[in-house]
């Protein structure tokens, strides 16, 4: 078979096969869908907080917050991830009960 030279030669080529397309294309949607539904649900979640820095001209208005944002940020992240919090939050979810021999 030669080159193809005419639309309706590609056509007629395609129209041949369409059959075969098909079926490869259908098997491999299959099989994807069996792989995935194999492997184990995997869940990740992440946060992201965002402080603005204050807009009013600091002539104006005096300061009610000690710090920079930096440093309140920060504060926010320790009292966030402090061991105690991170215990409440895992409590209160039901995280890794599915693992008992998971220590602490």
């Amino acid at each position: 078979m030669g080159p193809i030279q005419t639309v309706d030669e590609f056509v007629d080529m395609i129209r041949r096969r369409v059959r075969m397309i098909f079926a490869v294309s259908l098997l491999g949607a299959v099989a994807s869908v069996l792989f995935a539904l194999s492997l184990p649900h995997q869940y990740i979640s992440s946060q992201v907080i965002q402080i603005e820095r204050p807009r009013v001209s600091s002539e104006l208005v005096a300061s009610t917050v000690e710090g920079s944002s930096a440093r309140r940020l920060q504060l926010i992240e320790q009292k966030l991830m402090a061991r105690e919090a991170v215990q409440q939050m895992i409590e209160e979810f039901g995280l890794f009960r599915d693992l008992p021999a998971l220590t602490e």
